[in-house]
């Protein structure tokens, strides 16, 4: 009537490190975010807006976002080995 739950601290600390590697930059922005990753990924970026709808995809590190309306939206960076997703403030 039980069930047990294992969990790893060595999976969920190198996932986090990983996690920290992917990142951009500047945040708010206003004409271009900087993608920061390992230099060996290959990074696949996704912007979404509010809504879930995809504004934005890119494999380059630096991506214009000028021509998206003020605003909020969600960053997926995804590697050979991560997904992350992060808030992103548009001026």
């Amino acid at each position: 009537s039980g069930f047990f739950l294992r969990t790893s601290s060595a999976e969920l600390a190198t996932e986090d490190v990983l996690n920290r590697n992917v990142n951009f930059y500047p945040n708010p922005v206003k004409e271009t975010v900087n993608i920061v990753a390992p230099a060996s990924a290959k990074t696949k970026v996704v912007i979404y807006d509010m809504t879930g709808k995809i504004v934005k995809e890119s494999m380059e590190r630096t991506i214009n976002v000028m021509n998206l309306p003020k605003g909020s939206y969600v960053v997926e960076m995804t590697t050979d080995n991560s997904k992350v997703s992060k808030k992103m403030i548009k001026n």
